[in-house]
């Protein structure tokens, strides 16, 4: 189980090198080989890349999943956010939550739901819905 732990975290920061964080002029970017591949939201902070993850449903899309923050004053809250990217098109399709933490209460975390034509996001914590239309 140990050497499966350690395979993971091992793929997770080969990726995590792959990929960064751009801040130009308080926009941000997740880039990739010095190529823009989509602007990101801060929610206090600078945001840091996590992990690339596929989606079994639609090989052509990945979730660039990233910490986009802590906010907040008494209760602090980091937010988790994904860029979805469609390698086929090479462009970014939307950016959206995946999931939020606090130490002082449970949240409310995103719904998502993948299909081969769609993703389907509803954000119950912030009342949003999102469908995004995916390229086979």
């Amino acid at each position: 189980m140990k050497k499966i732990l350690l395979a993971l975290l091992f793929i997770g920061t080969v990726q995590a090198h792959e990929y960064s964080v751009l801040d130009q002029q308080g926009l941000f970017y997740l880039i990739k080989a010095e190529q823009k591949l989509c602007e990101i939201v801060s929610v206090g902070g600078m945001p840091k890349f996590i992990v690339v993850e596929t989606i079994a449903e639609n090989k052509n899309v990945i979730l660039l999943k990233y910490f986009a923050g802590t906010a907040g004053t008494h209760d602090l809250i980091d937010s988790y956010r994904a860029c979805i990217y469609d390698l086929k098109k090479q462009q970014a399709l939307a950016d959206i939550p995946y999931q939020y933490h606090s130490d002082n209460h449970k949240m409310r975390q995103p719904e998502l739901k993948f299909s081969t034509e769609m993703i389907n996001v509803y954000d119950a914590e912030n009342g949003q819905h999102f469908e995004i239309k995916l390229s086979n």
